[in-house]
């Protein structure tokens, strides 16, 4: 597995947990990685 795949996966866990969290907002901000620094994204 390489590392932006697991990172792609750790993201996607937290937003869920995120989610669950918040349920009482319909819509929760987009939250911006501050981890992601690998210019892949940007």
């Amino acid at each position: 597995m390489s590392k932006s795949a697991r990172l792609v996966l750790v993201l996607a866990m937290v937003s869920a947990f995120a989610a669950c969290a918040k349920k009482e907002e319909p819509m929760p901000e987009p939250v911006t990685p501050e981890v992601v620094d690998t210019g892949k994204y940007k």
